[in-house]
């Protein structure tokens, strides 16, 4: 059964629900795509919780493109609603009006729809922690792929 949580950002609720497990797969690849160089990043430096943190983010940011973010928006987006006047319509109904000059709460309701969907998978490799001390390890990297 696919399930919803709803969370407030920004004054505004939000239900996100899960995706299926076809279209979790495909979100979870791209993101995967750019998360291994992150927490590789996050391995390789030296400092603190706070440091590493950031060298992580700015890698990360470094790697995602426009069509990445429209991708991980409008797939999410489409498994949204959002209390608007006493209603709830899909995100994707009301997006740009919506999010227009609020990209802080864009990324906060996008990093939201992430955990909804992906949070006990990272939890479960040790969240971000946990993957860059395997990077830092030497561990193999997510962001690779086996060569044949």
């Amino acid at each position: 059964m696919i399930e919803k949580k709803t969370k407030s950002i920004g004054g505004k609720n939000y239900e996100v629900y899960e995706l299926g497990a076809k279209k979790g797969r495909q979100v979870l690849t791209r993101l995967l795509r750019h998360l291994g160089p992150a927490v590789g990043a996050m391995g390789d430096t030296k400092g603190d919780a706070e440091a590493k943190t950031l060298a992580g983010l700015g890698k990360l940011v470094e790697s995602l493109t426009e069509a990445d973010v429209d991708y991980f928006c409008d797939t999410f987006a489409a498994v949204t609603s959002v209390e608007m006047e006493g209603r709830m319509p899909l995100l994707s109904d009301v997006f740009d009006l919506h999010f227009k000059a609020d990209y802080l709460n864009m990324f906060k309701w996008l990093a939201f729809c992430l955990q909804v969907n992906f949070g006990s998978f990272l939890a479960g490799l040790g969240g971000p922690e946990g993957l860059a001390a395997l990077a830092a390890k030497g561990g193999a990297s997510i962001s690779e792929s086996p060569k044949t």
